[in-house]
């Protein structure tokens, strides 16, 4: 069995400087397409944790995990980059800035609409997430109805 580490993408081989040494970043968040892949050697905590992601997918040929590029997905991602100590390559990082923005709006139209409400974190979240059904399935409609 091969346990290379990742990535096995264009940023194999990507260092970061760290107290004047040089090391290769093992734990890495890159952008492909649509979705953010996660790449790291097995370690069967961090699989767990990766499994708790919304959305997220397998590649067994490429041995990577992927989450779909979504605003719903950046609080999530952010939150376990942080906790285990992964980076992000230039273009995911500047991908999630921009997701975070399109959150950030939605977080402020929700907060309009729900002044007159008390609202938990776990209730704007749960609210988010319904929002965002209601937008696929307008989506859905609209690409059914042309």
């Amino acid at each position: 069995m091969d346990f290379t580490p990742f990535p096995v993408s264009s940023t194999a081989g990507i260092t970061e400087v760290l107290d004047g040494r040089t090391r290769r970043v093992s734990h890495l968040i890159d952008l492909e397409g649509r979705r953010f892949v996660i790449g790291f050697p097995y370690d069967s905590r961090l699989v767990a944790n990766v499994r708790r992601l919304p959305g997220r997918k397998y590649d067994s040929t490429r041995r990577t995990w992927s989450i779909a590029a979504r605003w719903r997905n950046v609080g999530p991602l952010r939150a376990f980059a942080a906790a285990h100590g992964f980076a992000f390559t230039d273009a995911a990082d500047s991908e999630l800035t921009r997701l975070e923005s399109i959150r950030a709006e939605k977080l402020a139209n929700l907060h309009e609409t729900s002044k007159h409400w008390t609202m938990t974190a776990e209730r704007v979240d749960r609210a988010l997430a319904s929002f965002a059904s209601i937008e696929r399935r307008e989506h859905w409609r609209a690409r059914r109805a042309s």
